[in-house]
């Protein structure tokens, strides 16, 4: 009973979340996209007015310019499109809300995709499930002497975000990383582990899992990082980084969590996360 009481109050606290962003408009905004069609020479122009930019990333082979062109509030996008849209727009993106009428020619995806991994009673258990390469390379890893550690103090957030989380982010993603702030990641450390790999009693690589509460009824992988070191070494990356979800995984099931959100991902098919993350069992 308890279980199906805290869905409701999650899914409940999500939708008044929704009605509060539709309420305030806070983060529509329009912008205009000119590249070359996904597996194409097809040169095509889109109008994005929406909420998450990952959509239109899906139509693209390369973006080749992208132009801001201003915010709207969601109850009158109509009033947006007709200011926003072009002579020569082949594709117009809107955000798909109860006023809105899909005609034949609208084509409807999500805005994300979540991913939560089931998890069996036992670490064996987990361990056989996992596929075969995964499965190798957390091996590999143990094998090869990474160890972990817990912490929780403003001093281990500290080196986790400055030497890890931001090196990653940026590595990942260079001018367009978005990097959260240190207060919004140490503001969950009541409620989470950091959890540190080790290689020759020296941190490598940590992760932040945030554990249930009243609103969630799962565990939460929320952010993860890496020293430069390690990034730039594309089998030890590999090691590490399994290592650190094998552990998340371990940890949750000590705790009896029946369940791991992975977080969230783009619906992109060409997205790496998405097919990493897709790698593991049991996943809706």
């Amino acid at each position: 009973m308890k279980f199906f009481v805290m869905q409701g109050v999650r899914k409940s606290a999500l939708f008044l979340r929704y009605l509060t962003s539709l309420i305030t408009g806070k983060g529509f905004r329009a912008k205009y996209v000119s590249g070359t069609l996904l597996q194409s020479e097809t040169p095509i122009n889109l109008l994005f007015l929406g909420s998450n930019d990952h959509i239109s990333e899906i139509f693209f082979e390369d973006i080749v310019k992208t132009e801001f062109l201003g915010s709207f509030h969601p109850l009158i996008w109509g009033q947006a499109r007709s200011r926003f849209i072009r002579p020569g727009t082949d594709i117009i993106i809107v955000p798909h809300l109860p006023w809105n009428r899909l005609t034949n020619n609208t084509y409807v995806i999500p805005a994300y995709l979540e991913s939560k991994l089931s998890l069996p009673t036992t670490k064996d258990e987990f361990m056989v499930s996992l596929k075969g390469n995964n499965r190798r390379i957390v091996k590999q890893g143990l094998k090869n002497g990474i160890e972990f550690e817990q912490a929780n103090t403003e001093k281990d957030y500290r080196e986790f975000y400055e030497q890890m989380f931001i090196p990653l982010v940026t590595n990942r993603h260079g001018v367009n990383a978005f990097v959260s702030s240190f207060s919004s990641i140490y503001s969950k450390a009541a409620n989470a582990t950091l959890i540190f790999a080790k290689l020759n009693r020296k941190r490598v690589g940590g992760v932040q899992l945030i554990w249930p509460n009243f609103f969630k009824s799962y565990s939460y992988f929320n952010k993860i990082g890496m020293i430069n070191e390690i990034i730039h070494d594309p089998k030890r990356f590999s090691q590490v980084n399994m290592a650190l979800y094998y552990q998340m995984c371990c940890l949750s099931i000590e705790k009896r969590c029946f369940c791991l959100n992975l977080g969230i991902v783009p619906p992109l098919l060409n997205n790496g996360l998405l097919w990493f993350k897709e790698s593991y069992p049991a996943l809706p």
